[in-house]
Formats: structure tokens, sequence, C-alpha cells
């Protein structure tokens, strides 16, 4: 669900997108080649979504597509160690904002407590872990 501020949706909408993407890494990791509809299945995604995600992918060099579907490359491992260290840094502004403006804590709290952003930590230290295996 997106915030009540239109100064937010914008971040919320890019957060929820890129869970997706990385959500589907992983299932592309685990089960690859892996076609479109296995994979609208396996994470209740619509195919229409489950294509420009592939897309996305497929342009950062992340995944390639094959005759039996998307399989992984070689780039995965340092674009996770890349995201972990933005979304850190990320993490750092954001926790600062409002002392920026004086304001109380609580407001930075409330963002950084949002279970969305907590998933997503959550995502990219699993595909860490699945990576350096």
């Amino acid at each position: 669900m997106k915030g009540k501020s239109i100064l937010t949706n914008k971040i919320e909408s890019e957060i929820e997108l890129l869970e997706r993407h990385v959500k589907m890494l992983n299932a592309i990791m685990e089960h690859e080649p892996i076609g479109i509809i296995r994979l609208s299945e396996l994470l209740d995604i619509p195919q229409h979504k489950v294509r420009y995600s592939l897309r996305i992918l497929e342009q950062e060099g992340l995944i390639n597509p094959s005759p039996e579907g998307a399989v992984t490359t070689e780039k995965l491992q340092s674009f996770f160690a890349e995201h972990l260290t933005q979304q850190r840094a990320l993490s750092a502004r954001i926790e600062g904002y409002p002392s920026a403006y004086g304001r109380d804590r609580e407001c930075a709290t409330d963002l950084i407590g949002d279970p969305r952003i907590r998933r997503q930590k959550s995502l990219i230290n699993d595909q860490l872990c699945l990576a350096n295996s």
C-alpha cells in the first residue's frame, strides 16, 4: 500500500519495483533456466510485469535469455555487492534526513521501519549469501 504523501509515493514505487526485480533474480538463480509463465506462477506476479522485469534485468546484463528460459550471468555477484553498498548509503541518508531539518528522528524511523525496506534488506542479504556459496 502506498503512503499518503505525494512526496514519498515515488520512492515507495521504486522500492517495490526493485524488490520485484530482486525476487525474480532469486527465483531465476534457484530454478534456472526458467521461463515467463513459470516465473509468473512461482512468484504470483502477472506475466506482463515478469516480462518487464526480465527486460530490465537483461539490459543490466544480470540475466541472459536461452531457449529454455532466463539464466543468470557472471555479473550477478558484483551486482549484489554493489547493490548492498548503495542500499547502506541510502539508509544512512534516510536516517540523517530529519536531523538536517531539526526534526524529530521519528520521521525517519517511520520510513526505515517500513516492512518493504526491511524485506529488501533481507532479500539482498539472502542474495549475497547465495552468490557467495
